[in-house]
């Protein structure tokens, strides 16, 4: 009795009862259009299709083309429809209606609605109004700390998260638990790393197989993503455990590291170059800061600015940290910093301006008051004295 108290309490099981229960869902994950988000939402879009589900998949950007090999990605929405029907409701008791019709104005703004009974009246108290509920069952929600992570997506259609239950599925330690099932694991490499257990249990709740090659394959593009090909701190055994079942399941780890590894867009490679110029050096970090103008000249995409810190910053030697100081919108810039010595924590720094992350990888947003490389200098300067404080 114990065990399924333990079992029907479990985030898991009920985000599996939630699925069983639903016939259309939509899925939606953070704004940041990484491999581990494009990778969760196009492996549970498929895994929940194949079990006779209603399914949309929703992204607030432009997917990179990095990630075009992923199958089913010209799936993903950037618009949902969630228009609801005006209902008119009628008490007519033992009235038989014999008309029912509409006029509408010469001028086209306004519409009567004409309903003729056969005999007696109708009266105003007769008629009362409501609104159709949600065309989705369910919204689940990937790999997002928080609503606000979710962009224009929340923005957009921020009443959708209060008028449909929700779910979330993350692996981030600062995660706010906003929905109304929260299946958190902070042990994760990676919202994909989470997936491959629910999947097992929707496969075993249903009696059917369910994994397939493409699914492994996106699994496994966003472990590869997050763990940057099992190099970084948030590798640990079961993500290695885990990246080799997919790869037994059929996953293409060859076409994984080719496409995001091995392979750059000319337009990262123009980035990559406007940032290392823009490189500045202090006593124990490097940093440098990359516009909206940097992106609009060198035709590059948003989720590139991450494999800048990532995979060109972070080989930089004889420092304690590197930042990437990137300007969002108009009023934000976002600052991304990541530890290169066991040493520094680089959590300390960002909660020290209200951001989050790890000891290893962290980020904070700073407001633009004035000119974005005016005010990239002055969080340096801010940052230079949180160091000496120490």
């Amino acid at each position: 009795m114990l065990c399924w108290s333990v079992m029907e309490h479990n985030p898991k099981s009920q985000i599996i009862s939630l699925i069983n229960d639903s016939k259309s869902i939509l899925l939606v994950t953070h704004k940041q259009m990484d491999g581990d988000a494009i990778g969760s939402i196009l492996a549970l879009k498929e895994v929940l299709e194949k079990i006779d589900k209603k399914v949309e998949a929703l992204v607030a950007n432009s997917l990179p083309a990095n990630l075009t090999y992923l199958n089913d990605y010209t799936t993903l929405k950037n618009r949902v429809d969630i228009q609801k029907d005006f209902i008119i409701n009628l008490e007519i008791g033992d009235l038989k209606i014999d008309k029912l019709g509409y006029k509408k104005s010469p001028d086209g703004k306004n519409l009567s609605i004409v309903i003729t009974p056969n005999s007696g009246e109708l009266k105003t108290s007769d008629i009362s109004f409501s609104e159709s509920g949600s065309k989705y069952d369910l919204v689940i929600i990937l790999g997002s700390p928080d609503l606000e992570s979710l962009g224009s997506i929340y923005n957009n259609y921020s009443q959708l998260f209060f008028e449909t239950p929700t779910a979330q599925i993350d692996h981030h330690s600062f995660n706010e638990n906003y929905a109304k099932i929260n299946f958190v694991d902070m042990t994760a490499s990676s919202t994909c790393e989470m997936l491959v257990s629910l999947i097992e249990a929707i496969e075993s709740s249903n009696s059917t197989k369910i994994f397939s090659e493409s699914i492994a394959t996106a699994l496994l593009t966003g472990i590869i993503n997050k763990t940057n090909s099992f190099q970084n701190l948030s590798t640990t055994p079961k993500s290695l455990t885990v990246a080799a079942q997919l790869v037994a399941l059929g996953a293409e780890k060859d076409k994984i590291i080719l496409n995001l590894f091995k392979s750059k867009p000319i337009s990262t490679l123009k980035l990559w170059g406007r940032i290392l110029n823009n490189l500045e050096e202090e006593d124990n970090f490097v940093w440098a800061k990359v516009s909206q103008v940097d992106l609009e000249e060198t035709g590059s995409h948003p989720s590139q600015i991450n494999s800048v810190i990532d995979n060109l910053l972070k080989t930089a030697s004889d420092f304690d940290f590197v930042i990437l100081i990137s300007e969002t919108t108009e009023q934000d810039m976002q600052i991304e910093i990541r530890s290169l010595t066991p040493n520094f924590d680089s959590l300390a720094l960002a909660s020290h301006f209200g951001g989050n992350g790890n000891n290893q990888s962290s980020s904070f947003i700073y407001p633009i008051h004035s000119d974005f490389k005016e005010e990239s200098q002055r969080v340096i300067e801010k940052i230079k004295d949180f160091i000496n404080q120490k």
